[in-house]
């Protein structure tokens, strides 16, 4: 168990870091990024899907960690961080877009706790 749940950090991490890399690699997908936190609508329609994209990809990743969760290979410790990250991450009007876009490819109670995250968010 504690070498399975190494490994699922080690996973973790390395995902991360392959999601926030183009940003840092790319000034012009972090200046993207930035509007979509808050000025979406100053984005033309190509740098808004381009932002959705992305912002499918945390999407994503916070979906794989669901997943690991109810499997029981994902530490309180992790899924706190992610549930967080979920919360502040949530309040951007890019991942609201991604995922009014792509929501429906989800199970329902994956959908339940997006929206309750982004709930506690919009509420702290």
């Amino acid at each position: 168990t504690i070498a399975l749940r190494m490994s699922t950090a080690s996973e973790w991490l390395e995902k991360d870091y392959e999601l926030v890399l183009p940003m840092i690699e790319n000034r012009e997908l972090a200046e993207v990024w930035v509007k979509g936190g808050d000025k979406l609508e100053e984005l033309d329609e190509v740098d808004q899907q381009r932002i959705f994209f992305f912002e499918r990809r945390a999407i994503m990743l916070w979906h794989h960690m669901y997943q690991l969760r109810t499997q029981g290979r994902l530490p309180d410790s992790s899924w706190k961080e992610q549930t967080w990250i979920m919360q502040n991450i949530g309040r951007r009007q890019a991942i609201r877009g991604a995922w009014d876009l792509y929501k429906g490819g989800y199970d329902l109670q994956f959908q339940q706790l997006i929206e309750e995250q982004f709930l506690i968010g919009d509420n702290q």
